[in-house]
């Protein structure tokens, strides 16, 4: 693909030599191919496309935001302060980071997760009413993003889904039982 030698290519990740203008040609054209971007840039790319509230969080939670939906730049909730790559924490959700960090600490981003729903309220005015769910990613060994979606609800639903859940989260953990149902 780039038509380099194995040592070249280990002192061009070592940082020893800088490629010429056709091996960053060759790279470019590599790197734009969608069959090898890294999973977070595809992700990143499909959460910024989607016309829903959606957010790709880092871990710990309020350090780093990787994406923001259009949905949320165009949304009437407030959720157009939220710009990729900077500290995602607003006071105006104080609920929606404190619900999302308590849901950390009780392992979401653990293997035994498979996804959280969490129930909150806006700060502002607490007439508003949201569900968010929140989907565990892990890229790699050391790794793991979070994948929430945003949905406003009326306060019968919320009422409702908060005395099904018996509280404002909803775990769901993996079914071990059945294996197909988690192959990845």
């Amino acid at each position: 693909m780039l038509k380099v030698s194995q040592g070249y290519l280990s002192r061009l990740e070592a940082g020893q030599v800088i490629p010429n203008a056709e091996v960053m040609r060759r790279i470019d054209r590599l790197v734009e191919t969608p069959a090898n971007r890294p999973i977070l840039d595809q992700m990143v790319a499909a959460v910024e496309r989607s016309p829903h509230m959606v957010l790709l969080h880092g871990v710990p939670i309020g350090r780093r935001l990787y994406a923001s939906s259009e949905g949320c730049l165009n949304a009437c909730g407030g959720f157009a302060y939220l710009q990729a790559k900077s500290p995602p924490y607003d006071d105006r959700f104080e609920q929606f980071w404190n619900g999302l960090r308590q849901l950390v600490d009780q392992g979401l981003t653990s293997a035994e997760i498979v996804a959280c729903g969490h129930l909150w309220t806006d700060d502002r005015s607490g007439t508003c009413y949201w569900r968010s769910t929140h989907v565990p990613i892990h890229i790699d060994l050391g790794t793991c993003v979070i994948h929430t979606t945003n949905v406003r609800v009326s306060q019968d639903q919320y009422d409702n889904e908060r005395s099904d859940w018996g509280g404002l989260f909803s775990i769901e953990r993996p079914d071990w039982s059945n294996p197909l149902t988690y192959i990845g």
